[in-house]
């Protein structure tokens, strides 16, 4: 299985373009939307607490539980994973608060390579035969998506006529990209995925009301409004997929990949179905 992994040319694709995919978030960020939460403080701290702090320990409480489970490290790494791109759409169709979704993307992601590490070497003592290279860790991260993530910052303020040639071109290829590695992928690891759909399935299902119960007692909680309630319930949920296959590689722990897919795929229709109806 884990040369199926490292060969997989969907999984090394996706890998490959990660810098670029956060070049583009870079080419597409506003800092001036920190201005817009200056009045809504509120919704923003519960978004990072939930994303930090709250879907991690619901890994890391499983990886725990389960720890003889093979698949105990794979959930643990696919929650600790920063937002997915692709929440800020559906909380467009929703009707939900788009620019915070888009916002708390971009904050998680910065921070993700600080927050990664740090959680698998607070998980390492008890998952059996795993140790993690901290300092290794967060320096590939920060290749990965810190430093494209600031030079299409620095694209788009200073070198103008730059990001108006690529921007439109980029985004189109990465979108194209995404949903091409999102169908191809499976279909390459089918044979493996089907070894370990079930017992993915059911951690996946566990995972998914764990978070919506968790967020939706804490936004009543809070009393957030319902757009801002439904922003955090996406973005709790869709998790950076690329960057979930990209971890399976550079940690060489391809369980990482087969248990990714699974939880992408129920996540994806979990999280389309409540935005194509009326559920809150």
């Amino acid at each position: 299985m884990r040369d199926a992994i490292s060969n997989s040319i969907p999984i090394n694709l996706i890998t490959m373009f990660i810098p670029v995919l956060f070049l583009y978030l870079g080419m597409t960020s506003n800092i001036e939307q920190v201005k817009k939460f200056k009045n809504d403080k509120k919704s923003l701290l519960a978004g990072l607490v939930i994303q930090l702090f709250f879907v991690p320990l619901i890994g890391f409480a499983i990886s725990q539980i389960y720890s003889d489970s093979l698949l105990s490290l794979a959930v643990l790494i696919v929650l600790i994973t920063p937002g997915g791109h692709i929440s800020s759409y559906f909380s467009h169709i929703k009707n939900a608060n788009v620019p915070l979704s888009v916002f708390l993307t971009s904050l998680t992601s910065l921070m993700s390579p600080l927050t990664i590490p740090l959680w698998l070497r607070l998980s390492s003592a008890n998952i059996q035969d795993y140790e993690v290279e901290f300092l290794e860790l967060f320096l590939q991260l920060c290749l990965a998506i810190l430093l494209p993530y600031f030079l299409g910052i620095i694209i788009k303020s200073r070198f103008v006529k730059i990001y108006k040639f690529i921007n439109v071109s980029l985004d189109r290829f990465l979108k194209f990209l995404i949903v091409l590695v999102s169908i191809w992928t499976p279909i390459d690891l089918r044979a493996y995925i089907s070894d370990y759909f079930i017992e993915s399935f059911l951690f996946t299902v566990a995972i998914l009301l764990c978070i919506y119960i968790g967020v939706n007692q804490c936004t009543k909680l809070l009393n957030l409004e319902n757009s801002n309630s439904n922003t955090l319930k996406i973005e709790a949920v869709c998790q950076n997929f690329p960057i979930v296959l990209a971890l399976s590689i550079i940690l060489n722990a391809p369980l990482v990949a087969i248990f990714g897919i699974t939880y992408y795929c129920v996540s994806f229709i979990s999280v389309a179905i409540f935005s194509f109806t009326k559920i809150n």
